[in-house]
């Protein structure tokens, strides 16, 4: 057999962009001043929706990572109905800046979109916003929490930021993004046929990131969280995984504006099937379908049964979901 070998010379020009990023907040997601994505506090006017919130559940915090010392906080808002407090709360739960209503001017008042999306005006200049600062004593998960109308009272009224910014820099006014965070955030676009474009960044247990990118979808107003079984975590796969009715979810995993950043929380490995699967026993007493891997999950069996390729609902085929834990299963 003749054999032939293809060299191909390419000469190559290309123009080379640099895009400087120096905000976390509106500008991932409103790219375009055109664009709806907005943070809201009490959707519907309940507490059902608790994010960012005065004494909110873990789940529902929106927190600020700082994992080395000297790093500093910047932040900015604007809230058109300008009785919204906000107050700033250390690791350890201890408030540390507040409660204080968001500014309607002066420092830590967003104007304008171009200047949230420019970032903070210590870092960029005259392109960005008159941030408020914070210089945090200690490492670890700082959260910022929201009430309207009332320094201390919690008051359920719904409230919608029009911008907002939160940027980390470290003590050379390095930004640092990907240290933004909640496991579930609640988003408003004002209007059942306004788009929703922005992508978010889901940080697994395990340290495995996954990009979620909206594509335009039209979700009015929505919270969103994500983890490893479903809308609750029964132990039921198939229960769990199914549509309800009503406000369920089941927070996990970290949710980021921007691919987490390394430092402060490492990407982690893809689990692995460790041995070929293999059947073993007798249907209808001991038979198993053995399943090795080196790292709890979950796994979707197809039996293709009805002699049509492809698994056909309804019909002889048969799926079974199962929770794997790390080593053999059956």
């Amino acid at each position: 057999m003749a054999t032939r070998s293809l060299i191909v010379n390419l000469t190559i020009c290309f123009s080379l962009f640099v895009t400087f990023t120096f905000a976390e907040g509106t500008k991932q997601l409103q790219p375009k001043s055109t664009d709806n994505g907005f943070l809201q506090v009490f959707d519907n006017n309940t507490t059902t929706r608790p994010f960012m919130t005065y004494d909110c559940p873990e789940e529902h915090r929106l927190n600020i990572r700082i994992c080395k010392p000297g790093e500093k906080i910047y932040m900015g808002f604007r809230q058109n109905d300008k009785d919204v407090y906000f107050r700033l709360k250390d690791p350890n739960g201890n408030v540390v800046m507040g409660p204080t209503l968001v500014p309607s001017s002066g420092t830590g008042y967003i104007n304008t979109h171009a200047s949230a999306v420019a970032g903070p005006q210590q870092i960029v200049g005259a392109s960005g916003y008159n941030a408020i600062e914070y210089t945090p004593a200690m490492t670890g998960d700082y959260y910022i929490e929201f009430n309207p109308k009332s320094p201390t009272t919690i008051n359920a009224i719904k409230r919608v930021f029009t911008y907002f910014d939160i940027t980390v820099a470290d003590a050379n006014k390095k930004v640092i993004l990907g240290r933004l965070w909640s496991k579930s955030w609640d988003f408003q676009c004002n209007g059942s046929t306004n788009r929703f474009v922005a992508k978010l960044y889901i940080y697994a247990d395990d340290g495995i990131v996954t990009s979620l990118d909206f594509n335009g979808m039209q979700p009015y107003g929505f919270s969103i969280a994500a983890n490893s079984t479903g809308l609750t975590n029964t132990g039921n796969t198939t229960f769990d995984r199914a549509s309800k009715n009503g406000n369920i979810n089941f927070p996990q995993y970290k949710i980021f504006l921007n691919d987490p950043d390394n430092e402060c929380f490492p990407t982690g490995s893809f689990g692995q099937v460790t041995k070929p699967i293999t059947l073993t026993g007798c249907v209808g007493s001991n038979f198993c379908v053995n399943v090795s891997v080196d790292k709890p999950g979950t796994t979707d069996i197809y039996f293709e049964l009805n002699g049509i390729p492809g698994h056909q609902n309804g019909t002889k085929d048969r799926v079974i979901s199962a929770n794997l834990v790390a080593g053999d299963n059956c």
